[in-house]
C-alpha cells in the first residue's frame, strides 16, 4: 500500500503544543511502518490555514494522487486536510473515490470506504465547524459583558493604564500632561502647545514628537470626562476622568474660538493687504499694518516703526515678499500635515493587519484542537479590544484629527491657493493662522490654529 502522508501547520501555537510538521510526520511514519505501508510521499504546508485547499503541497499531492501513484492518504487529524466540511467531502468524495484511495487518519477511527466511515468523517467535519461558531459567541459575548461592566476595550487613551479590574486608572507619568494640554491650550494654539510638550520633555502618545493632530484627539475625547464611545454614542464608563467637563468644555470652547477667527479684523471686503490683523513684528510684538509709499510702492510695518520713524525689527517690509514668504511657509505646512496624516494612517493600517493575522492563527489553533478554549479567551479578548481601540484610533482621526473645515482648506491648499481670488486666500489665513510674527531678517513664522 503506497501511502501519501500529508502534513500542515499553520501557527507557532501549533508547534509548541507538539502539532509541529516533524511530530507529524513521526507519528505518520510510525503508523505506516505498523501497517506495512510503503510511504510514496510526504506533503507538508507549513504556515498555511486549513481555510481552503490552495495549498502548494496540497496540490502537488492531488496531482500525484490523480496520476496513480498513492493508494491511501494518511494524515494526522482529518482537519489537517481542511477545517471545512464542504472541501473535506469533496476530496472524499470527488478526488479520493474515484480513484480508489482511502484515507486515514492517525487520531481519529474512520473508515472511508464504508458508509459508516463516511457518516464519521461527516460528523468530524460538522462537530469542527460546530465548535469553532461557539468559541466565536463566546468570544463575542465576553466582550459585550465587558462593555456593559464598564470595562474599558482596547489601547488605554493617553494618560491612562488598565487597573486590576479591567477598569481605567489615571498613568501617574502621564496623567499630569493631560492636565497640562486642557489648562494650556487656553492661552495657546495647538502648535504652539506641541512646541511647548516638546520643550518640556513630555513623554508623547506613541513615542514620536507632539503634533497638533495629536493633540487635537486628546482635546476631543471624552474619555477624559469618565465617558466611553459606544455605537450608540458616547455614555459614562466605569472609571474616572481626568479633568471635569467644565474644564474639558473649555478647553473645546477655546479651539472652537480659535477655528471661528475670533480675534481677526472683521470679515467683509477683503483687504489689499491679505496679512492684515494677523501679523505682528517679533521684536516689539506690535502689530503690523499696510503702509502704502508715495512711490504707490505697498509694505507692511510695524505700529512701533510707523509711530517713531525709528525701524524696529523688520522696519519695512515689501507687500509681495512678505505674502509670498507666508504662502511658502503656509505649503510647507500642508505638506507636513499630510506626511503625518499619511504616516499614522500606514501605522494604523500595518498595525491592523498584525492583529487580524495573529486572531486568525488563533482561531486555527482553537478549531483543531492546539490550545484548550480557557487558555486563548484573555488572549482573544486582548485581541480585540487592541483591534476595537486601532480602528476607533482611525475614526476620532479622521473624524477629530481638527476641524472639519480646517481639514478640508489644509487638504485642498496646495491646488487652490494659485487660483483663489484675494478673498478666498484671506479666508483661508484667517482660518488656518492664528499669528504671523516677523522677524528683523524678514522671515517669518506661523503659529497655526
Amino acid at each position: 500500500m503506497r501511502a501519501a502522508l500529508y502534513l500542515r501547520v499553520s501557527t507557532e501555537e501549533q508547534a509548541k503544543e507538539g502539532f509541529s510538521v516533524s511530530a507529524q510526520r513521526e507519528r505518520l511514519e510510525a503508523y505506516c511502518a505498523s501497517q506495512g505501508w510503503t510511504i510514496a510521499d510526504t506533503y507538508a504546508d507549513e504556515g498555511f490555514s486549513g481555510k481552503n485547499l490552495d495549498r502548494p503541497e496540497m496540490q502537488r499531492m492531488l496531482m500525484d494522487i490523480s496520476s496513480g501513484l498513492v493508494d491511501v492518504v494518511l494524515t494526522w487529524k482529518l482537519d489537517r486536510l481542511s477545517r471545512r466540511q464542504v472541501d473535506a467531502l469533496h476530496l472524499i468524495e470527488d478526488v479520493l473515490a474515484p480513484r480508489k484511495v482511502g484515507l486515514r487518519s492517525a487520531t481519529e477511527p474512520f473508515d472511508t470506504t464504508t458508509p459508516a466511515g463516511m457518516a464519521m468523517v461527516g460528523m468530524l467535519a460538522v462537530f469542527a465547524q460546530l465548535e469553532l461558531a461557539t468559541i466565536i459567541e463566546r468570544v463575542r459575548f465576553g466582550y459585550h459583558q465587558r462593555l456593559s461592566l464598564g470595562k474599558w476595550s482596547g489601547q488605554p487613551p493617553y494618560g491612562f493604564r488598565y487597573g486590576h479590574s479591567g477598569v481605567l486608572e489615571e498613568d501617574p507619568e502621564t496623567a499630569p500632561w493631560v492636565r497640562a494640554i486642557f489648562r494650556e491650550i487656553r492661552e495657546r494654539s495647538l502648535p504652539d502647545l506641541a512646541s511647548w510638550l516638546q520643550s518640556q520633555g513630555a513623554p508623547s502618545y506613541r513615542g514620536g514628537e507632539w503634533n497638533f493632530s495629536t493633540l487635537a484627539k486628546i482635546l476631543h475625547n471624552r474619555a477624559y470626562i469618565g465617558e466611553r464611545r459606544t455605537q450608540a454614542g458616547w455614555i459614562r464608563s466605569g472609571h474616572k476622568g481626568i479633568v471635569t467637563e467644565e474644564e474639558w468644555l473649555l478647553a473645546r470652547e477655546a479651539l472652537s474660538s480659535r477655528a471661528k477667527g475670533l480675534g481677526h479684523p472683521r470679515r467683509g471686503q477683503p483687504s489689499l493687504y491679505l496679512l492684515a490683523g494677523i501679523t505682528f513684528c517679533a521684536t516689539c510684538g506690535a502689530r503690523m499694518a499696510g503702509h502704502k509709499s508715495t512711490e504707490q510702492r505697498r509694505y507692511y510695518v510695524c505700529d512701533t516703526t510707523r509711530r517713531t520713524g525709528k525701524r524696529c525689527g523688520p522696519g519695512y517690509v515689501r507687500k509681495e515678499m512678505l505674502e509670498a514668504r507666508v504662502a511658502e511657509e503656509l505649503m510647507a505646512s500642508a505638506s507636513v500635515e499630510r506626511q503625518d496624516r499619511t504616516q499614522e494612517r500606514r501605522r494604523d493600517s500595518e498595525r491592523l493587519a498584525e492583529v487580524d493575522a495573529r486572531i486568525g492563527r488563533l482561531i486555527e489553533a482553537l478549531e483543531v484542537g492546539a490550545v484548550p478554549v480557557t487558555a486563548v479567551r484573555d488572549r482573544m479578548d486582548a485581541l480585540q479590544r487592541e483591534r476595537a481601540a486601532i480602528e476607533r484610533a482611525r475614526k476620532e482621526g479622521d473624524a477629530l484629527a481638527t476641524d472639519h473645515q480646517i481639514r478640508a482648506m489644509w487638504a485642498a491648499l496646495p491646488k487652490m491657493w494659485g487660483v483663489a481670488d484675494p478673498g478666498q486666500r484671506q479666508e483661508v489665513l484667517r482660518t488656518l493662522v492664528g499669528r504671523i510674527e516677523v522677524h528683523a531678517d524678514a522671515s517669518v513664522v506661523l503659529d497655526l490654529l
